[in-house]
């Protein structure tokens, strides 16, 4: 995909203790391995940009990022969630929903989540990620 906006969202069914689930969007760079077992979700590597479903941190190109708007929420994701994530290609931005809410660019502040990544570079266009590991649904 090189232009437009695309959209997908995930249910969390089950999770157990130790479980990881990230999600997000790869360019032709992202090839989903690492030499680091523990630096395997999306936006961990070159070429992708993602969210980690636990505690909503974000990790870009294999760097830890921070929420455009200000800290996103103190909760924890549950089962029976559901996560969405689009990609604006035209704008270059990567956005997120729970359970139904994204946040106003620049607030409101009741709603937890919104844009998380601006201006993107990516190559090749984007295709949608889900990594799933220990035991998530």
């Amino acid at each position: 995909m090189t232009s437009g906006r695309w959209y997908y969202e995930v249910e969390v069914i089950k999770v157990s203790r130790w479980f990881r689930l990230s999600l997000g969007w790869g360019d032709v760079r992202y090839d989903g391995k690492s030499d680091n077992a523990w630096r395997m979700a999306v936006g961990d590597t070159q070429g992708s940009w993602g969210m980690d479903f636990k505690y909503f941190g974000l990790q870009a190109e294999g760097e830890d990022q921070v929420w455009p708007h200000g800290q996103l929420t103190d909760e924890e994701g549950q089962e029976g969630d559901i996560i969405g994530v689009l990609a604006d290609l035209d704008e270059r931005t990567i956005s997120y929903s729970w359970n139904g809410r994204r946040q106003a660019q620049g607030g409101p502040w009741d709603l937890p989540m919104g844009v998380a990544f601006e201006k993107i570079n990516f190559v090749g266009g984007l295709r949608p990620v889900v990594v799933i590991a220990s035991g998530g649904v």
